[in-house]
């Protein structure tokens, strides 16, 4: 543990590693990350963004152990609001999230363009939307675009 502290607790900008390997390095409240920070786990995944409390609260990007990167909000821990996903074979979510999964509208488009765009609720399709799928030519190979 290094950094600044009041009244033997961390306060300002500080650096803790816990026991098990993760870390964090940021701004610190009353011994909690609060303000500005990056937590990286021992899995691999770093989140940098906002923090209140001790929790992920505001805007932040998370890249996860898989690869994947979500930029956007963040409540209580979990996606929150708007933000987009980028998967690791290149799928992607625009859209409007509710504690940690897709809520509301959004557009989603896998890796060979396939998509939909229109309302989900708790990380599935539900609700009004189109969706659009992707027929290659007889004898045509499908090479992921990400579009």
């Amino acid at each position: 543990m290094e950094g600044e502290f009041l009244s033997g607790k961390l306060h300002g900008k500080g650096k803790y590693v816990y026991s098990e390997g993760n870390s964090y390095d940021g701004e610190w409240k009353n011994n909690l990350k609060h303000g500005k920070g990056t937590e990286k786990s021992l899995d691999g995944s770093v989140y940098t963004g906002d923090f209140v409390g001790g929790m992920r609260e505001g805007e932040g990007k998370l890249t996860a152990f898989d690869g994947s990167v979500y930029v956007g909000g963040f409540a209580e821990g979990l996606q929150d609001g708007i933000g987009i996903l980028i998967g690791p074979s290149q799928i992607k979510y625009t859209g409007e999230w509710k504690k940690g999964k897709k809520h509301g509208r959004g557009k989603y488009i896998d890796k060979v363009g396939n998509s939909y765009e229109g309302e989900f609720e708790g990380d599935v399709i539900h609700g009004r939307g189109v969706m659009t799928t992707y027929f290659p030519h007889p004898g045509q190979s499908v090479e992921p675009t990400g579009r």
